[in-house]
């Protein structure tokens, strides 16, 4: 038995799973110059591609179906955390210190040195977390 989606459900569909690249940059904390990079370096696969206007599948950004920029999370104490994504260090972060990947993507977003409001992140004032740039 085969099922028809009536017009409104397909364009409900195609609206919640492609994106913008400027979305796209918001999701991720990056600039929509870093994400048109990653796009022409062949990082993120575009699912239409039409004059000026690029659009990405939702779940390949949200899900880091795609290959990411290095990351490196520099703590007080000089210890050093790199890895190949965000998602990566993200999952690093939140289970060793409890901290979201909100969190995480403020602190890279800023590029300045991270000032805890909750006690629990005290021992974490002045984390930095930036891009590490790899061609």
């Amino acid at each position: 038995m085969e099922t028809t989606l009536s017009r409104e459900e397909k364009v409900q569909i195609i609206q919640e799973s492609l994106i913008t690249t400027n979305e796209a940059a918001e999701i991720l904390g990056a600039t929509y110059s870093r994400i048109r990079h990653l796009i022409a370096k062949g990082k993120i696969a575009p699912v239409i591609k039409n004059g000026t206007s690029t659009f990405l599948l939702r779940d390949d950004i949200e899900n880091g179906e795609f290959s990411d920029e290095s990351v490196m999370a520099i703590f007080p104490d000089g210890t050093k955390i790199e890895t190949s994504s965000r998602s990566e260090l993200e999952k690093i972060l939140k289970e060793k210190f409890d901290i979201s990947p909100a969190l995480v993507k403020n602190i890279l977003k800023s590029g300045k040195p991270f000032e805890p409001y909750l006690f629990k992140h005290a021992k974490l004032a002045g984390l930095t977390i930036k891009s590490v740039e790899t061609e």
